[in-house]
């Protein structure tokens, strides 16, 4: 029998990183990686924005997210001599009246002033936009290169032997001695179910409410439009890769219908032919599954009646600003034994009844 800390289930972002910081801890850990269709990792923008919604509210506890994540992302890149963590600016597009009226009302208060520029800055715009709209800025906000950081992160763990690249069959999941063991071959002081989505599978974690939210997107290229700043409107658009274009993506509730959708793709090229005097040519079409939460906060800790089983998930579209702060409180709950921050811990759910203990 094999012997391990960890055992970590689930190989998209949060799982993924979560191996690879407990492995920085000294742990022996063990990561159960099994590619299926949707996962949300796999497509990712890893746009970290700082303000978000028609009425442009500072996402839930940026501050401490953000000093959390700039110090999480430059420590993987200096640990794999990569470079992956970009600070960006984000043009917003005021489509309407109430919008442009919320925008300047936000400019003007004190905890948003590192965050929202109060300047229009339609000019410096108005040679690739085809409307008159005003434009406002984020400022501070952030984007990772996650398919550069997940090809590194996999690597290294592969390098380690610490990823198995097989389906996690729960029915061969036994509690033994302190801990677990599986297959009756490896043993873990600690599980972490960290499944994306696909937490609705899971017997032990499906009482928690997350649900399935499906995005699209498309990758472009555009022609003479050497734009370095984010876009955002009814979609996003952000610079990507070989001088290529990021442009997405929607939100369908409860859709798990795997594969992309015919309506959506011409959806958001109707956008850009409505918002960019500058032609251009869709080159991919592709998808993912988030798994969102009822509450719009994380889901980490241990399992009501389970002990040593632990879940992370419900990120929803915010698994890059929300992954390193989520690792560093799980990591210190298992090895410190540090309460949980309660907007995160799951115990909330238990308390509002979702779990049944039959």
């Amino acid at each position: 029998m094999e012997s391990f800390d960890s055992i970590v289930v689930g190989g998209g972002l949060a799982g993924a990183l979560l191996a690879f910081s407990l492995e920085q801890k000294g742990h022996k850990v063990v990561l159960y990686s099994f590619q299926q269709e949707g996962e949300s990792t796999r497509v990712s923008s890893g746009l970290v924005n700082p303000v978000t919604g028609m009425r442009f509210v500072k996402t839930w506890n940026i501050e401490v997210l953000l000093d959390e994540l700039v110090s999480f992302y430059r420590n993987i890149e200096s640990i794999l001599g990569i470079e992956i963590l970009f600070e960006t600016d984000i043009v917003v597009r005021l489509e309407t009246a109430a919008e442009e009226n919320a925008w300047l009302s936000r400019s003007g208060e004190d905890d948003y002033k590192q965050w929202i520029s109060s300047e229009d800055v339609s000019e410096e715009f108005k040679h690739v936009m085809i409307d008159s709209l005003s434009h406002g800025m984020v400022r501070n906000a952030w984007r990772v290169d996650i398919q550069g950081l997940m090809n590194a992160v996999n690597h290294y763990l592969e390098a380690k032997g610490i990823i198995r690249n097989e389906k996690f069959n729960y029915t061969e999941l036994l509690a033994h001695n302190t801990g677990w063991l599986y297959q009756k071959s490896t043993y873990g002081e600690h599980i972490v179910f960290c499944e994306g989505f696909r937490i609705n599978e899971n017997p032990f974690f499906n009482w928690l409410p997350v649900y399935p939210l499906k995005g699209e997107h498309i990758t472009v290229t555009i022609n003479e439009f050497a734009i370095k700043d984010v876009i955002l409107g009814h979609y996003t658009l952000i610079p990507w890769k070989n001088g290529s274009y990021w442009l997405g993506a929607n939100y369908q509730v409860n859709d798990i219908q795997m594969g992309v959708t015919s309506a959506e793709k011409q959806l958001q090229e109707e956008f850009l032919q409505q918002t960019l005097t500058k032609p251009f040519r869709t080159m991919h079409h592709d998808y993912g599954i988030r798994p969102a939460s009822r509450d719009r906060r994380p889901m980490v800790g241990e399992h009501p009646s389970w002990k040593q089983m632990y879940v992370m998930n419900g990120f929803g579209t915010k698994g890059t600003s929300l992954t390193p702060y989520c690792v560093s409180q799980l990591i210190n709950s298992i090895i410190d034994h540090s309460s949980l921050s309660t907007d995160i811990d799951i115990k909330r759910f238990v308390k509002k009844g979702y779990y049944k203990n039959n």
